[in-house]
């Protein structure tokens, strides 16, 4: 039987969208032939790159609303799926039996982070499509909890499938390219997004500078909506020029900011997984980030924990992790033990099973 997923944030710079779909389809290939009575075929827009073997379904040309409401609905019924994969908003009147994947309800708890009419638009979308849908997939039991919460769905119909560790490690067993400059630095992986706490960060970053720290900061990520805050904070630093705009990275780029970096520093005040912090466990990256729910599910003992809304306890926390070589040492085996808990292939694996739920094909001991 047929599943279209709805991967169309492939190649689109949509950082933890991208990474969740990428690391699906990664995990598929290695458990897809436990489910040899499903098809998985993912929906792309036009050039979007595809490790492995897949057969996509390529989308015609548009823009969100085109896609979404009309080029996903019109794909899906032309490649005669029995089910659809859906993220978020994506196609919310399709005709087939739906699933649907929900990374967090921010939109709903926080609509002072979105665009004039964004959050009110997500969130008459997304409900109808978390009503309609016959399993709601999500990246945590906090997530979880939240849905169930906001929408009143019942705890049965809501599968948590974590990420597993991200980027695949393409610099293990070769020299890493030297830094351009000789000051060790912090770095931070996230987009210029208010939920993203920027301006926080660098007001913690000046306090280390300001302590006589011979420091840099990364920022790596795209600037997104609402980021103007952050870039009136970072132009107007008195530190600006230890404070390294990166943009977008991925790859190998992103792969050596995270060996070479004293630490991760991930100062975000919602979300629904945290995937930098896995991404940084695989690379045994120290880890520092703010003491909310779904970080602690993530990242347990492994991490050092900062108040998010607090700069100088921030920096306090981050020169901790940055200085103390016994406690980041100590901490080793507790991130290879935590990057245990979180694989892709458990990911396909326990998706499949719901796959399975939607489309009726029976009980399976593997949920």
């Amino acid at each position: 039987m047929r599943v279209l997923m709805d991967a169309s944030c492939l190649g689109r710079g949509k950082t933890g969208n991208e990474s969740y779909v990428r690391g699906l389809l990664s995990g598929w290939e290695q458990v897809g032939t436990e489910f040899p009575e499903l098809e998985l075929r993912p929906a792309v827009d036009a050039g979007a790159r595809l490790e492995g073997g897949w057969q996509p379904v390529v989308l015609k040309p548009g823009g969100f609303g085109r896609r979404n409401f009309w080029n996903l609905p019109r794909a899906l019924e032309e490649s005669g799926a029995a089910l659809f994969h859906a993220m978020y908003w994506s196609a919310p009147w399709v005709k087939v039996p739906m699933v649907v994947t929900v990374h967090d309800v921010s939109f709903v708890r926080h609509p002072e982070w979105f665009r004039p009419g964004e959050a009110f638009f997500y969130r008459t979308c997304i409900a109808e499509v978390v009503r309609r849908a016959r399993m709601v997939l999500t990246v945590s039991e906090f997530s979880k909890r939240e849905i169930c919460e906001v929408w009143g769905v019942s705890a049965e119909k809501v599968m948590v499938t974590y990420n597993g560790a991200g980027l695949g490690l393409e610099t293990a067993g070769r020299e890493l390219s030297p830094r351009s400059e000789g000051r060790p630095f912090l770095l931070s992986v996230g987009g210029w997004h208010p939920r993203k706490n920027l301006v926080t960060l660098i007001r913690a970053f000046e306090r280390i500078c300001e302590r006589g720290h011979d420091l840099e900061l990364h920022l790596v990520g795209p600037k997104t909506w609402l980021s103007g805050a952050t870039e009136r904070a970072w132009v107007g630093s008195r530190w600006r020029e230890r404070i390294k705009d990166l943009g977008y990275l991925s790859g190998v780029e992103l792969d050596q900011e995270y060996r070479q970096a004293l630490g991760l520093v991930y100062p975000s005040r919602y979300e629904g997984f945290g995937l930098p912090i896995l991404e940084a466990f695989a690379r045994d990256c120290p880890v520092c980030c703010s003491d909310i729910p779904a970080f602690r599910e993530v990242a347990g003992e492994a991490a050092e924990y900062f108040d998010p809304e607090d700069a100088g306890h921030m920096a306090e926390q981050v020169l901790k992790m940055a200085e103390s070589s016994d406690r980041v040492g100590a901490l080793s085996g507790e991130r290879r033990r935590r990057l245990g808990l979180f694989r892709w292939e458990e990911c396909a694996r326990k998706t499949a099973v719901v796959y399975r739920k939607a489309l009726g094909l029976g009980r399976d001991n593997r949920d």
